[in-house]
């Protein structure tokens, strides 16, 4: 074998290379029972930049790879103790993604094709005619290896892309963990896996989902718990596999007949994840490519849990706000009627009253039969007066339904200026309703839109209580392309600059004795039809006019 003395020109390829970013030193086994060989070797590729690790026992050199990773293994083909395919048999075992690159002093074909056989990277004669031919050898083998893992690692990656959206736009907590497993099993092949989580301030965690013969089961004691108990939380992704790990963690794997298993803890605020996988004996040990895979597959996965606890969070605060707003705006709707129900008792009293006089007269035993009719006839039209009074009224005070359904704004007017008739007539307050044919059907909520009529007209009269000139409020129904405007104006004084910019605020009120929130709810019950409601400029004197506006059936329908 001949030495090249001169080695400096030559230097390892680093494969990832970064430019200013320092590259480990690729780690080399060279195993040879001839010792003159391996010092060889062993100073050819110290001196082209390698580290080398060198031994003449097959048994020590398979000792060594489950104590330090390798790079490359160098193997002669002929030893006694265990020939070199033999060694490259157990040592995938143990390294599997390790590059082997065998060296043998025959030429014969049979050689080259058994190497090809076991996946070796590479062949290579002894003796070396010179040394850059071994350095080149070496160099080509790490290169095509590792070009062979990235494309592994490539194909395994794509529908790493496809687990990550289907996670991502997933919310449901049980289908979501289901679907994580799934992956677990489909994209590594684990035969065994489990998702557990420790909410922050709790003392343990709690199983989210798991599959296989209950060996993550941490209210069973399962691996997983065993496993944490002897090493705690680990910080970083670990994988452990059989025959390659000892103390502990051996006897659990032999307990639980696993060949291989990968931990992966996420922290997440102050929430931890962790993410097991596991294969059973038999199969083959999970691989660096897994361990990378199974690394973002935790991180993805503990993102979509988070943004699935937010979210059910989310829906249940939403929840809670919208029962809390149905039930202000219910409050407010009472507290308004409340203000008139003085109004309202009269308004029923009379037709009681014309019921009962209409009733006493009809029993007059003077009275012919067909005055007792007409009497009786009176008394009929009266009650249907009463009981069309009670039953606006008990619409108005009904909660309001939640389901949308087409109406037309002119009716509702009606219903609002029927309750508050006497209660207009009362305060002398006169109103024009200008409303074209043919008007155009908006989708809302019936009941609530209705509130919001009613308390605008409501508040308009409130504002000519104390005026001295003419009483009157202009109701005006204004369909457009793709909106139907409602506007209601008095014609009192008007509002200040002060109270157009405060009058939508919660609690801000021009009234001494009033909640300030009937605007406000007003104001979020139009957004929420998506409509709006503003002050404009009034059209019919000084006063105040305030303008809803509600989007057409057809724009809804395109939007």
């Amino acid at each position: 074998m001949v030495l090249d003395p001169d080695l400096s020109s030559v230097t390892p390829m680093p494969l990832g290379h970064t430019a200013g970013v320092p590259q480990p030193r690729v780690r080399i086994l060279v195993v040879d029972d001839n010792l003159l060989d391996v010092r060889l070797c062993q100073h050819i590729l110290q001196r082209a930049g390698f580290e080398v690790h060198s031994v003449t026992d097959p048994h020590i050199a398979l000792e060594l790879m489950v104590q330090i990773p390798f790079d490359l293994l160098l193997a002669d083909i002929y030893m006694p103790e265990m020939d070199g395919f033999e060694l490259i048999q157990e040592a995938k075992k143990r390294q599997p993604e390790v590059a082997v690159l065998v060296m043998t002093g025959s030429s014969m074909v049979e050689d080259a094709i058994r190497a090809l056989e076991r996946g070796v990277d590479g062949l290579i004669l002894k003796p070396f005619e010179e040394g850059y031919q071994l350095v080149s050898a070496i160099q080509r083998a790490i290169i095509e290896s590792r070009q062979r893992k990235d494309a592994a690692r490539l194909q395994v990656l794509r529908p790493l892309f496809s687990a990550t959206e289907a996670l991502n736009s997933e919310n449901h907590l049980e289908i979501l963990s289901r679907l994580i497993l799934d992956f677990i099993h489909d994209l590594l092949q684990a035969t065994r896996a489990g998702v557990f989580l420790r909410q922050a301030g709790q003392p343990k965690f709690e199983r989210i989902s798991d599959f296989g013969p209950h060996f993550l089961r941490w209210d069973g004691r399962g691996f997983g718990d065993k496993l944490m108990d002897r090493m705690g939380i680990p910080s970083e992704d670990l994988r452990y596999q059989l025959g390659f790990v000892d103390g502990d963690v051996a006897v659990l794997l032999e307990e639980y007949r696993l060949q291989s298993v990968m931990i992966s803890s996420v922290t997440r605020g102050e929430d931890i994840f962790l993410f097991f996988a596991g294969r059973e004996m038999g199969l083959k040990p999970f691989s660096d490519a897994d361990e990378e895979l199974f690394g973002i597959l935790a991180r993805q996965a503990a993102i979509a849990l988070e943004n699935s606890q937010l979210n059910t969070e989310l829906r249940t605060t939403i929840a809670r706000l919208e029962d809390s707003n149905r039930a202000l705006i219910q409050s407010e709707k009472m507290a308004a009627v409340g203000r008139l129900m003085a109004s309202v008792a009269h308004e029923i009293n009379n037709p009681l009253q014309a019921v009962r006089n209409c009733l006493h007269l009809a029993t007059h035993a003077d009275l012919s039969p067909e005055e007792q009719a007409e009497y009786s006839e009176l008394a009929k039209s009266e009650f249907d007066r009463l009981a069309g009074i009670v039953a606006t009224m008990m619409d108005y005070y009904r909660p309001a339904n939640r389901e949308k359904e087409m109406v037309a704004l002119d009716r509702l007017v009606g219903k609002v200026l029927d309750l508050l008739d006497h209660h207009l007539k009362t305060e002398n307050v006169a109103v024009v309703l200008d409303s074209p044919q043919d008007l155009p059907t908006v989708c809302i909520m019936r009941n609530q839109i209705q509130q919001v009529i009613f308390n605008l007209i409501v508040n308009a009269v409130e504002e000519l209580h104390d005026c001295a000139g003419e009483r009157k409020i202009w109701v005006e129904i204004l369909p457009g392309k793709e909106w139907v405007k409602l506007a209601v104006e008095d014609s009192g004084d008007g509002l200040t600059e002060e109270m157009k910019a405060h009058i939508f605020e919660p609690f801000f009120s021009t009234k001494e004795t009033g909640t300030g929130l009937g605007l406000s709810i007003c104001y979020k019950i139009v957004q929420d039809h998506r409509g709006s409601l503003s002050i404009v400029p009034p059209k019919h004197g000084t006063g105040a006019r305030f303008e809803i506006s509600l989007p057409r059936e057809e724009a809804l329908a395109d939007g």
